[in-house]
């Protein structure tokens, strides 16, 4: 094996004292050995043959360099930047265009190599030369490539925010909902709003929601049946949308029903809800609260006359004063609902106490 030794002025690395030292060969482009040999300060080899000269790979940055320990090789555009001998103070004003346009950075298939801050450059190397036209077209690329990968990684607040803009408010809300339950874990994963809506969906269509339960994450039959749809003194018109729903796939018989409006005796109390910002205890009609205490409360229920099932439709909480005006326009209010959801009412009544 003939003996190589490291062109770099000062250094006596060579294949036979350092066998494990790698041994790069100079560039075989004119303009990159040029810059090679003006950082080693050896501008007298640019005439001979590339492949006769070589530079230790102690005088590059460890980054720059890739490879196996047995068979290393530099990355692309790789230069001499480390225990590089003295320079000769030629011209400062040769100041590299390369250094001042990529922030002192060289980046080429996305590796960045920094250049030492008092690098020179010859007064041949010119933002005229071919090679150095070429790194700039190079990096212009790289930089796109770079915007492009960047752009790319879409995080999950940008894709909810796509979502509310490109798609309808019930459709973002379902795509929304399964990019959080993809990652959640099992049991009590489900939000309220979100069974809500699985009802709905289930009610219309059975068949449909078994379809839809492959590709979305969907709550079972069980878990919707367990699931208790909210009441209050008000009308709730989700309660009325999934009532409807499951309507429009009854028999005629099945729609057959009876509205029940109940009386309880209630323990005098007040709590205040944090959640909803309001007093429980007091008188409630309709949504519209009294300054007194409530100690009775009327449910409306309906019932199935030829069907097996029941359903809450809302309470009242009552007081000593008695306000039956407030009362039968509550429950005629609730009556013309039930009528417009397709319910088939034969038998009001009440039970209970009857001096309600």
């Amino acid at each position: 094996m003939a003996k190589k030794g490291c062109s770099v002025l000062g250094c006596k690395n060579t294949n036979v004292t350092e066998p494990k030292v790698s041994l790069f060969s100079l560039p075989s482009e004119d303009d990159r050995r040029a810059i090679w040999l003006h950082l080693i300060s050896r501008e007298e080899l640019q005439d001979k043959h590339a492949h006769s000269y070589v530079v230790c790979e102690e005088h590059f940055d460890p980054a720059s360099i890739q490879g196996t320990p047995g068979r290393k090789r530099l990355r692309r555009f790789s230069v001499p930047s480390l225990k590089l001998p003295p320079r000769r103070s030629e011209d400062k004003q040769t100041q590299t265009e390369i250094k001042e346009n990529l922030n002192k950075f060289a980046q080429t298939d996305f590796f960045v190599l920094k250049i030492e801050k008092g690098a020179q450059t010859a007064n041949f190397l010119t933002t005229t030369l071919p090679a150095v036209q070429k790194v700039k077209e190079e990096l212009m690329v790289c930089k796109k490539q770079l915007k492009l990968v960047t752009s790319s990684c879409l995080t999950k607040n940008t894709f909810h925010v796509l979502c509310d803009k490109f798609l309808t408010k019930p459709l973002a809300e379902i795509v929304k909902a399964q990019t959080k339950l993809k990652f959640h874990g099992k049991g009590n994963r489900y939000s309220a709003k979100y069974k809500q809506f699985c009802i709905n969906l289930y009610y219309t269509s059975p068949q449909a929601y078994k379809l839809l339960e492959q590709a979305l994450c969907l709550p079972n039959a069980t878990t919707l049946a367990r699931h208790s749809l909210p009441i209050s003194t008000e009308v709730n018109e989700h309660l009325m949308t999934t009532l409807k729903a499951k309507v429009n796939n009854m028999t005629n018989s099945e729609k057959v029903c009876s509205v029940v409006v109940d009386a309880i005796n209630l323990k005098t109390s007040l709590f205040y809800n944090i959640n909803m910002d309001k007093i429980i205890g007091l008188q409630e009609v309709n949504g519209l609260q009294s300054p007194v205490l409530a100690k009775k409360a009327l449910v409306v229920i309906i019932r199935g006359i030829f069907g097996n099932w029941q359903q809450p439709i809302g309470f009242a909480l009552l007081g000593e004063s008695k306000n039956s005006d407030d009362i039968s326009n509550w429950i005629e209010q609730l009556l013309e609902k039930l009528i417009d959801v397709g319910l088939d009412i034969r038998t009001p009544g009440a039970r209970g106490d009857d001096s309600c």
